[in-house]
């Protein structure tokens, strides 16, 4: 199990709204080490999966095992999709890819998809497809990698639903097989109020805290 693994429960809860900036909601999916079902010689084991919910954006952020490079600079690039559920019904939406490619089912129906294997046709960038219609949405995201990560942001606005409440699956491997997947839920949900005293005057303070309820299911 993962150094993340060992330290949080199957429960997580990070999320603040302040005014002027929007909410931000974290959700951490924990993924064990050495899970891969791959054959080759490289085997892209993923860590841990970070989203991050704000008002305009839902970015995932991907943690490997091992040192990892797009597929335009490397032959044994990561490649994959992250597959989107919006409406968070597996009767709607397409058969994920995870699902189709990976070790076990993850009992999404997608609506939209990034797609990593796009990345070559253009460096730096990769595609939002509507699963659906099989159409790209435009504009390309930009994609960032790390030694050992990368990251992609999603514009709110490009999806259907545009609330952030999502089915998320990722799967990743090489351009010969997939090797690992992970699958996990965010719910931003509405509460409460602050208000707060200063010198004597009320200020009612538009800060609206929202939870997330998180679950997953990690493939083995």
């Amino acid at each position: 199990m993962s150094h993340l693994g060992k330290i949080m429960s199957s429960t997580i809860l990070l999320v603040i709204l302040l005014p002027a900036t929007g909410y931000t909601a974290i959700v951490i999916v924990p993924d064990p080490i050495g899970d891969t079902f791959g054959s080759g010689p490289v085997q892209h084991d993923i860590v841990s999966t970070h989203v991050t919910l704000s008002a305009t954006d839902i970015t995932f952020e991907v943690f490997f095992n091992e040192m990892i490079a797009p597929t335009s600079s490397s032959s044994d690039g990561v490649v994959g999709y992250i597959d989107l559920d919006v409406d968070r019904s597996s009767l709607t939406g397409e058969i994920s890819h995870v699902t189709d490619l990976g070790n076990a089912p993850s009992g999404l129906g997608i609506e939209y998809y990034v797609d990593l294997l796009s990345e070559p046709f253009h460096p730096g960038f990769v595609e939002l497809v509507d699963a659906n219609t099989n159409t790209t949405i435009d504009p390309a995201l930009p994609i960032s990698f790390s030694a050992d990560s990368f990251s992609v942001a999603i514009p709110l606005s490009s999806l259907a639903s545009g609330d952030g409440q999502v089915d998320f699956g990722i799967l990743v491997g090489t351009v010969l097989e997939s090797t690992d997947q992970s699958v996990g839920t965010v719910i931003p949900e509405a509460s409460s109020l602050l208000i707060w005293s200063l010198l004597g005057s009320t200020i009612l303070v538009g800060v609206v805290v929202r939870k997330v309820r998180f679950s997953f299911a990690n493939r083995n």
